[in-house]
C-alpha cells in the first residue's frame, strides 16, 4: 500500500510538471511581441529578421515548436540567451543556487519562528504578550516585503552597521561543488567564506523568513489549541501532565503533519516571491536574470526558470507527502 500510495502521488507531480511546461511554453509564445526582432537587434533588416526567425525556429507552427522544445528540454539544452549570450542551462547553473540557497536558509528560519510563536500562543500568554507575537506575525504578513527589505538595509547597514547591504559575499566565493557557498564553503573547510557568506544571508533571510511565519504561527497556533482542547489532552491533564509537556509532547506531535504540509506550501511562495527581495540586496540569483529576461523578452530564459522553479516546488511538494506519510503512515492506508 504503502508503494501505491508513493507512486501515485510521483504520477500527480509528473502531471503536475506536464502542466508547467506546458502553460509557460504556450504563454511565453502567444503576447504580442517579436522575439526574432530582438535576436537581431534593433537596426536589423526584415530579410535579417526573417531569417534570425527561421533560424530559431520561431516560423514553425507552435505545436512543432513545443515538441522541439521538449526535446531539447530531455537533452538538458534550454537554448541561448540573447542577453547574455551564454547557453541558459550554464546560466541556471550560476543563478539557480543563489535562490535555492536564500529560499532554504529563510524556510528554516521561518518554521522556527512560526512554531515557536505558534507554541507559545498556544499557552494562551498575557495580554500583552498575545498581542506583541500575535501583532508583530500579522504585521510581517501584511507589510510589502519589498518595503521590509528596504526598511531593514536603511536601518541595519545604513544606520546601525552592523549587517551588509547586500551581494552574497565579499572577496572570493569557496570552490564551487554544488553552488550553496554554505556548502562549498562547509566541505572545503574554508571558514572565512561560510562566514561572510551567512553574514550577508542575515538580512535577506530575515526579510522573507518574516513575510511568512506569522502564517505559520496562526496555523500552529489553531492545530494546538484543537489538539489541547481534545479528550486525549483533557486525560493527560487528568492524570498530572503539565500544560508545557502537554503542549510540546502531545499536541505539537499531533499537530506535525498539517504544519508540514504548510512549511511546505509557503516554501513554493517564498521561492516565487524571491524576486523583490534579491533585487534590493543585489543578490545574484534567478530574480534579476528573469527579470531582465522579460523585460529583454528574451523568451528561452524566462520559460527554463518557469520551468525549473515549477519542478523544484512539486518536487518539494512530493517531498511533503512522503514526509506526511512517515508521521502518519495511516495516510497511505
Amino acid at each position: 500500500m504503502r508503494w501505491r500510495y508513493f507512486a501515485g502521488r510521483a504520477a500527480a507531480t509528473l502531471f503536475v510538471a506536464a502542466g508547467i511546461l506546458v502553460v509557460t511554453f504556450v504563454l511565453t509564445h502567444v503576447i504580442p511581441a517579436d522575439p526574432a526582432r530582438v535576436a537581431a537587434g534593433a537596426r536589423a533588416t526584415p530579410e535579417q529578421v526573417a531569417r534570425v526567425r527561421v533560424e530559431l525556429g520561431l516560423n514553425r507552427p507552435l505545436p512543432a515548436q513545443f515538441v522541439t522544445f521538449i526535446d531539447n528540454l530531455l537533452h538538458g539544452d534550454f537554448g541561448t540567451s540573447f542577453v547574455t549570450n551564454r547557453p541558459v542551462s550554464q546560466d541556471l547553473q550560476i543563478f539557480f543556487p543563489a535562490t535555492l540557497e536564500l529560499v532554504l536558509c529563510a524556510t528554516v528560519v521561518m518554521t522556527l519562528l512560526g512554531v515557536a510563536a505558534g507554541v507559545y500562543l498556544a499557552h494562551r500568554p498575557s495580554f500583552i504578550g498575545n498581542l506583541l507575537v500575535r501583532g508583530g506575525g500579522l504585521l510581517g504578513i501584511a507589510a510589502p516585503v519589498f518595503l521590509t527589505a528596504l526598511l531593514a538595509q536603511i536601518v541595519f547597514f545604513g544606520k546601525l552597521g552592523w549587517l551588509p547591504s547586500g551581494g552574497r559575499i565579499d572577496g572570493a566565493p569557496p570552490p564551487t561543488i554544488t553552488g550553496l557557498y554554505l556548502v562549498d564553503a562547509t566541505l572545503t573547510g574554508d571558514w572565512s567564506a561560510l562566514a561572510n557568506s551567512a553574514w550577508h544571508l542575515v538580512l535577506p533571510v530575515l526579510v522573507l523568513a518574516l513575510s511568512r511565519a506569522g502564517v505559520i504561527m496562526r496555523f500552529v497556533a489553531g492545530e494546538m489549541h484543537a489538539a489541547l482542547d481534545s479528550e486525549y489532552a483533557q486525560t493527560a491533564r487528568a492524570k498530572g501532565a503539565g500544560r508545557a509537556r502537554l503542549a510540546v509532547r502531545h499536541a505539537l506531535r499531533n499537530a506535525a503533519i498539517p504544519v508540514v504540509s504548510m512549511v511546505g506550501l509557503q516554501f513554493g511562495w517564498l521561492l516565487g516571491g524571491t524576486v523583490l527581495v534579491e533585487s534590493v540586496f543585489s543578490w545574484p540569483g534567478l530574480g534579476a536574470y528573469v527579470v531582465n529576461s522579460i523585460v529583454s523578452l528574451d523568451f528561452m530564459p524566462v520559460i527554463a526558470t518557469a520551468v525549473v522553479l515549477g519542478l523544484t516546488f512539486a518536487i518539494v511538494n512530493l517531498l511533503v507527502d512522503l514526509a506526511q506519510e512517515l508521521l502518519d503512515p495511516r495516510i497511505a492506508a
